[in-house]
């Protein structure tokens, strides 16, 4: 939605956040209520943290919104891999989370598919800016 969407990032994450925020602190209020909630029954720092995280948060997807209209969504596709393959390596390499043969078995047909996927659109591009540079468009 954020590639196609006629909004301009700002206001995009803006909306986000709005269309967000009832039920957010409807969440909070709730979980603080039940004495699970985080803010205020710590030390100041914590609450200060805790603040933080917000703007903390904003900068990574304001860029992520600004970007994802530079580069195809194909690409981005393949990137939104990265961040749950390396959680997924911390916590079997690092932390020493189970990894057994099932695990593997997926982690592996998911990855060849990547690399499948990718090898096909670097192949079609190539093939596409051949045809350009010969006065050729291919469809």
């Amino acid at each position: 939605m954020k590639k196609k969407g006629t909004l301009d990032p700002l206001p995009s994450l803006a909306l986000e956040t709005v269309l967000l925020l009832l039920p957010a602190i409807g969440y909070l209020a709730a979980e603080h209520a039940a004495q699970r909630g985080g803010f205020g029954g710590q030390d100041a720092a914590t609450d200060l943290l805790l603040a933080a995280a917000g703007p903390a948060t904003v900068a990574p997807l304001f860029c992520f919104t600004v970007a994802v209209r530079r580069i195809p969504l194909s690409t981005v596709g393949l990137l939104q891999y990265i961040g749950p393959t390396l959680q997924f390596l911390v916590g079997a390499l690092i932390y020493g989370e189970p990894f057994d043969r099932m695990r593997l078995v997926g982690f592996l047909i998911v990855w060849s598919a990547l690399v499948l996927f990718a090898i096909d659109s670097l192949r079609h591009s190539a093939a596409r800016r051949r045809s350009l540079k010969n006065g050729k468009i291919t469809p």
